[in-house]
This record gives C-alpha cells, structure tokens and sequence, in this order.
C-alpha cells in the first residue's frame, strides 16, 4: 500500500441537523495528489430520516484539477449515515464526477472525544477498469458545539 495524498477541507453548517432535522452548508478543500492538486467546492444538504438513527446527505458541486493543465467537473454525491451507538457509525456514499466517473466507498465514523474529535475511515474504488480511487482514507474531524 503506497501513501497516494492528502487532503484540507474545511466544512460550515448553516443550520443544526439535530435541532432542525435537516441541515445544509458549504465545503472547500483542497486536494494533494500524484503530483497535482484539486480544488473543490460542494453544497452539502442532509436530512434525518430516523432522528438520531439515519442521516441522508446530497452533494453537488465544481472541481478543479491541475495535472499540466487546468480540468473542471461537475460533482454529486449521495450518502448516509446510520448510526450504531453514540460513537460508532456506518458510512456509504455514491461519487460522481461530470456522471461519468463513479465511485462508491463506504466504512466507519468513530467518536473519539464526543462533540469534539471524530476519526472516519474509509475505503472505495472507481467503478470503471482499473480505478483504485479512493482507496483507503483514514480522516479527523473536530466537531465542536461552537468555537468561542
């Protein structure tokens, strides 16, 4: 298994989805890879189905990726939480890039510190031939209440 890159993203979340039972926000990041980097932005939307027990998230957004020029896609995405305990929740999520790269990874949200550190890890693949993107993630999320 080779290290493959990294990414920074940073999450704002308009509304509470446990106190309002939907939420929606803005995400940007930045991504590092074989040698080139990828921008994206996405509006996130999700709605509890069954409070506290499972979440449904839409995504759609714009990437920008630099290999020796500069490409645009639209990206989509559909996922779902289903929480197990407290601490330990399944993950799944659909990709899409323009809607003709597909890919699908799913795994485990564990609350490290409750409110304040999660660690998500992942794995997927591309649908098409030879895809191993994304492979295995592994993230840290600090998830406080407020920041001041």
């Amino acid at each position: 298994m080779a290290f493959d890159g990294w990414l920074l993203e940073s999450k704002y979340i308009f509304r509470d989805l446990e106190e309002d039972g939907s939420a929606y926000g803005m995400v940007g990041g930045i991504f590092f890879h074989d040698g080139s980097q990828e921008l994206y932005v996405y509006a996130p939307y999700s709605a509890a189905i069954f409070p506290d027990k499972v979440v449904l998230h839409l995504n759609v957004g714009i990437s920008a990726e630099n290999h020796d020029d500069w490409s645009y896609a639209l990206i989509s995405g559909i996922g779902s939480e289903i929480s197990l305990t407290d601490r330990f929740t399944l993950l799944g999520e659909v990709v899409t890039g323009n809607f003709d790269t597909i890919l699908v990874h799913g795994g485990v949200k564990i609350g490290v510190i409750p409110d304040l550190l999660e660690l998500d890890v992942t794995w997927g693949r591309g649908l098409s031939t030879g895809n191993r993107y994304p492979g295995l993630n592994i993230g840290f999320s600090l998830t406080p209440d407020r920041l001041w």
